[in-house]
């Protein structure tokens, strides 16, 4: 005895200690039993209510067992047939055999209720109250085990539990014992039989609730889930449409640098290859600005020195036409005077009266954009280029415009040392030239003055040649003469 209470005791404490443990890990396997993740949910709530009437028809089994051991021992054999039968519908459970499982689960013990009752009513005597009113709550088991998108398995049960209370008066015939029934008219066995199948339809009831709370909340579970998928759709998608936009970004970067190249590429040859300075300026903004698909612009350059420096206006283009005008500013007259004092682009989308205006076979506009480029060359500008348009410069635009001035500038720097180059090789070739002419000039008058000294020379031998024949003439003549 005392072993046997410190075993109960050690079995308590370690239940308590491992109650999480050790009855969840049970009671879930249980409640799980025969459940596989394939099947639809109502299916698996289905196979789990099964389980518990396992368990609920399992006790009334054992307490007709008891009431028979008690007071019917010749009739314990239909409780203990209840339990091997709800052993073995929880067998068929676990290995895979839910439909027969709820059909013997909703059967059976209806069939052994009828059996059980036949046995005690001598023939032609009227049903016990309290076993029939249980055998007509073993059979609306069915309607707890099986759902009706299942189709005839729902029925087949209730109309197998029909016609077995329907063959009780033949079978009370057959299966007459003789036995007392009173306590099951009006005895404790009739109020205990009354009250377990008034319990069982309350447990039915339960059940059916605990089902429907059950679908409840894995409804709101899936809602939950559903909502949450939602949302981390929603989210997925804000990425997706992030990304996009991103990509789209990527590729419009992409695109603009693409084009920026292009346009470098296309102005460098223009500005590697040109026929004069007048043609480069005309070839460079007429391709500038189909290029860039603006409307109309000029390019000026800075010419003169010191306070006499001018922007004159080299080159005008609009409407694919070259436009033929003179004009100049001084540094800091209007914008463009501005532009080439601050060395820094201007872009006006409020242009002032009477600035400018684009000019076109449908009459005379003012333009949306303005925009005033400085072409620097090391930190001197060179020129300002003015564009015009109906449409506003994107940033990557006057980017590229700004750069580009910048090979311009070179361009322009170039040329001027170039033609400076050419003028002081064009001075020197003169300053040859006329070297040349001197020296020659100075060879023919040092001929000429060869030619004189020589005839002088000549003429000196002729002069003593003349005065030596005098002399000897003279001293002939004054020589006495003897005879």
């Amino acid at each position: 005895m005392h072993l046997a209470i410190e075993w109960v005791v050690t079995l308590v404490v370690f239940s308590v200690k491992n109650q999480d443990s050790l009855m969840n890990i049970t009671f879930d396997k249980f409640w799980k039993m025969g459940v596989k993740p394939e099947m639809p949910q109502y299916l698996k709530n289905k196979v789990q209510t099964s389980n518990i009437v396992c368990v609920s028809l399992m006790f009334i089994a054992l307490v007709y067992w008891v009431v028979s051991v008690v007071f019917h021992p010749e009739l314990t054999f239909i409780p203990l047939i209840g339990v091997f039968v709800i052993l073995g519908a929880g067998a068929l459970n676990f290995f895979g055999a839910i439909t027969f499982s709820r059909f013997i689960l909703s059967t059976v013990p209806t069939a052994l209720a009828i059996l059980y009752q036949a046995y005690l009513v001598k023939a032609d005597g009227e049903p016990l109250v309290g076993t029939m009113l249980l055998a007509l709550s073993f059979s609306a088991i069915s309607f707890i085990l099986f759902d009706l998108r299942e189709g005839s398995h729902v029925y087949l049960p209730s109309v197998v539990c029909f016609l077995l209370i329907a063959c009780f008066p033949y079978l009370r015939n057959v299966l007459e014992l003789p036995i007392d029934d009173t306590l099951y008219r009006s005895g404790i066995l009739y109020h205990m039989t009354v009250a377990i199948a008034f319990a069982l339809n309350f447990v039915n009831v339960v059940v059916l609730a605990y089902v429907n709370l059950l679908s409840d909340k894995q409804s709101e579970v899936l809602l939950s889930k559903a909502e949450e998928q939602r949302l981390e759709m929603q989210h997925k998608e804000e990425e997706l449409h992030k990304n996009l936009e991103e990509l789209q970004k990527a590729q419009e970067e992409e695109r603009r640098r693409a084009w920026a190249s292009e346009g470098f590429s296309r102005f460098g040859a223009v500005l590697r290859r040109h026929d004069g300075e007048q043609h480069l300026y005309d070839t460079l903004l007429a391709s500038l600005i189909k290029y860039i698909g603006v409307n109309q612009g000029g390019l000026y350059l800075a010419e003169g020195e010191g306070k006499e420096v001018q922007l004159v206006l080299r080159s005008a283009y609009a409407y694919d036409r070259k436009k033929y005008r003179n004009h100049q500013v001084a540094p800091g007259q209007g914008l463009l005077g501005q532009c080439y004092l601050e060395r820094d682009y201007t872009y006006l989308t409020k242009i002032p009266q009477n600035y400018v205006s684009i000019t076109s076979g449908l009459g005379d506009a003012t333009p949306s954009a303005l925009l005033l480029v400085p072409l620097l060359y090391e930190e001197e500008v060179m020129g300002v280029l003015e564009l015009a348009s109906f449409k506003p410069f994107p940033p990557h635009v006057i980017d590229f415009l700004m750069k580009l001035g910048n090979d311009i500038a070179a361009t322009v720097h170039a040329n001027r040392i170039n033609s400076l180059t050419q003028q002081l090789l064009e001075q020197a070739q003169e300053q040859t030239e006329m070297m040349r002419a001197q020296e020659e000039e100075m060879r023919q008058n040092m001929e000429e003055l060869n030619a004189t000294q020589e005839e002088l020379q000549r003429k000196e031998r002729e002069y003593m040649r003349q005065i030596a024949e005098l002399e000897e003439r003279m001293q002939t003549q004054s020589v006495p003469r003897f005879n």
